[in-house]
Formats: C-alpha cells, sequence, structure tokens
C-alpha cells in the first residue's frame, strides 16, 4: 500500500538537529559557517517548504576530482539542499527501504562499512572451506560508472513498488531531474547527494534476489558496486556469471570486466575485494587468509618518506608523524598483515629513532610512544 510524505509533524527541533548533521565535517567552509550562524532562519524556511509541499532545490555545483587516479565526476548541492535531503532521506527512504536491503548489502549504512563487508566475506569463505574442503569457486563482479548508469525510470518504479506515494515522487523527480542533461537524459545520479548513497543500494535489488535464491550460488554479498559469490564447481560458477550479465543488462548496468573474474581456491587464487586480498592458507587447517594489496602498502612506504622529508625540513613534528602511524596501525590489526606492520615499524624506527617494539605493541599509545622518543633523544618538545 502506497503512503505520501507527511510532514506536518515535522518540528523545528528536529530541522535544526539535520542541519547540524550536514554540517558536520565541513565547518571549515565559508558557505556552512553562514549557514550555521542563520541556522534557524534557515530551519524555519526549509520546515515551510515541507509544510507547504513546495521543496525547491538549487543546480549543484559540477566539478571533477582526481581520486588515486581515478576520473570521478562530482555534482555537489548546496548545503541548504543538502540539510533537505537529509530530512527526506532520513524520514522516508531508509525506513522503506530498510526492509528490502539485503543483510550482506552493506555501505552508507549505521553498522555496515567496508570492515562489515570484509569480514561477512571472510565468514562465507570459511563456511565455504569447511563444506567444500577447501574446493570451491568465487566469482567478483564490478560495475563500470554505476551511479552515472543508474536509469531514472528504473529507481522511480523501485520507489513506488516499495511504498512510495505520488506525492512523494514529487520530491524524488525534482532530485532526479537535477541530473538530468542533454547527454544522459534519465540516467545518472550524483556521488555527492545523500539519496544518491541509498538509491545506490536498493537500485540492484533484482541481482540480490536472484543470486540469493539460485541454487548455483552458495553465499553472495555485495558493497555498493562491489560483489562477490561463492559457489561448488566451476559450472555453478559460470552459470552464476552468466546470470549476472542477464541481470545487469537487464538494469542498463555494465559490468567492468577487468575486475569480474572467476577463481579457483584449491589452486591457490587470491581474491581481491575492498582493495583486499583473500587466500586460503593449507598450512593452518583452511584459514581464510585477509592481507592488504600491494598498492596500499606501496602508498604508505611513501608516506613515510615523504614524512622524512618534510620532518627534516621542519614541515612536520614527530607527534603528527607517530599519530599518522597510529591511525594506519589500528586499521591494519584488523587484518592477516603481521610482516607488512614489521615492516613499516622498522622504517619509523629507522627515520626517526623510534622503539621498534613499543610501535609494534598495540597496547601502546600515543604518549608512551612519544616519552620513550624523548628519554631517547635527551630533549622535550612541545
Amino acid at each position: 500500500m502506497s503512503t505520501s510524505f507527511n510532514f506536518n509533524n515535522l518540528s523545528l527541533g528536529y530541522v535544526m538537529d539535520m542541519c547540524k548533521k550536514t554540517s558536520n565535517g565541513v565547518r571549515w567552509k565559508e558557505s556552512t559557517t553562514i549557514f550555521e550562524y542563520y541556522r534557524l532562519l534557515n530551519s524555519c524556511d526549509i520546515l515551510k517548504e515541507f509544510t507547504n509541499n513546495n521543496i525547491d532545490l538549487m543546480p549543484t555545483y559540477d566539478f571533477t576530482i582526481h581520486e588515486r587516479g581515478k576520473i570521478r565526476e562530482v555534482k555537489a548541492h548546496h548545503i541548504v539542499d543538502r540539510t533537505k535531503l537529509k530530512v527526506v532521506t532520513q524520514m522516508r527512504l531508509i525506513p522503506i527501504t530498510k526492509p528490502y536491503i539485503f543483510r550482506k548489502n552493506s555501505a552508507s549504512q549505521v553498522g555496515k562499512g567496508t570492515l562489515f563487508a570484509i569480514q561477512e566475506c571472510k565468514k562465507d569463505m570459511l563456511s565455504a572451506c569447511r563444506n567444500f574442503n577447501g574446493k570451491f569457486y568465487v566469482v567478483t563482479y564490478d560495475f563500470s560508472n554505476f551511479f552515472g548508469s543508474l536509469d531514472h525510470e528504473i529507481i522511480l518504479n523501485l520507489l513506488h513498488k516499495y511504498g512510495f506515494g505520488d506525492d512523494d515522487f514529487y520530491i524524488m523527480k525534482k532530485y532526479l531531474d537535477l541530473y538530468n542533461n542533454d547527454e544522459c537524459a534519465g540516467v545518472g545520479v550524483g556521488i555527492g547527494g545523500e539519496p544518491s548513497q541509498q538509491i545506490a543500494i536498493i537500485y540492484p535489488e533484482q541481482l540480490d534476489r536472484s543470486l540469493k535464491y539460485s541454487n548455483n550460488v552458495y553465499r553472495s554479498g555485495r558493497y555498493m558496486d562491489d560483489g562477490y559469490c561463492i559457489c561448488p564447481t566451476k559450472e555453478d560458477a559460470l552459470k552464476t556469471l552468466a546470470l549476472i550479465e542477464s541481470v545487469s543488462h537487464d538494469l542498463k548496468l555494465t559490468l567492468n570486466y577487468k575486475h569480474t573474474h572467476i577463481y579457483n581456491m584449491s589452486n591457490g587464487d587470491v581474491v581481491p575485494f575492498l582493495k583486499k586480498r583473500f587466500s586460503i592458507d593449507t598450512n593452518r587447517n583452511n584459514r581464510i587468509v585477509v592481507r592488504l594489496c600491494k598498492k596500499n602498502i606501496q602508498r604508505e612506504r611513501r608516506r613515510i618518506n615523504e614524512q622524512q622529508t618534510q620532518f627534516y625540513t621542519s614541515k612536520m613534528t614527530i607527534d603528527e608523524i607517530v599519530q599518522s602511524f597510529m591511525s594506519w596501525r589500528s586499521y591494519i590489526i584488523e587484518f592477516d598483515s603481521y610482516k607488512t606492520l614489521c615492516e613499516i615499524s622498522n622504517l619509523l624506527s629507522k627515520y626517526f629513532s623510534l622503539d621498534f617494539n613499543m610501535l609494534m605493541n598495540v597496547k601502546c599509545g600515543m604518549n608512551d610512544i612519544l616519552d620513550q622518543y624523548v628519554n631517547r633523544n635527551n630533549f622535550y618538545f612541545k
């Protein structure tokens, strides 16, 4: 049964709280400072638009970023529009679509980040190892230009299926119309909008359902546009790949065959998923090993070399270097990368005269490492 937006009970306090959450992390911007200075007046204007069901969205700011060699087209919204979209997403889009999202569909959800997806993938592979004695196949898939390929008609049909009424489409159509242009009419959503993240999660719902109830798939999972399927035999893996290609064609999505492969785990293949490498350690009772990708390790080495140059030119202090290492160490200890941690700790010990054992000890905090550094070098610093 479809229902409509009901913002008559929307309170001013809730809108002000959304304004505060929208400003988190971007308070260094001038536009955010001005927006927060007039937060009460802006909240009243936003509440009035919702009450009158006459929501106006301004054109987006379009710019290009280079993210580690990958070009991304970003369409950013004004902070006032981001607040309106946050209200719509939190009050309507998330509550309605959440029951239809499979448990292993992570990304842009509370408690379902990259670490959750990696742990679930590790559990699935471990279960397959025990049931199939380490002889199984893994199919990984990825979509090219995922956000730029989402079809507006399919999105609106999905929202209608989930229970959106006619008045709801007024806001969603207005949001989708912001991304219409002469080159790609009716296709694509921007990365910068919060509703886009929720739409991207539910868009391949047909693919998730097909894989979950397929007899050829043992376990499956997806993180936004990256997914994996565990199959008992090679024939099942080939049928699963054909199913993914068929459903992707129906959804008007294009597979990126550079990252779409079938891996034979019994041959010792290493499965890449979310910048991690999954493999089976046959010497340790078929234990699933998760390590960092080589590019992540190389990037950390380059960072330390750059920090060494900045340290001796007085552009960085030792406490900033230690803090950077502590953040990276808290991330790497979640995976099976002990040798990598030893290597990076050895570099820090060599370049900055830090204690190697304290760098390796997870129980040692930043102050402990800095105190040891001061005692070793016999001087004090701020």
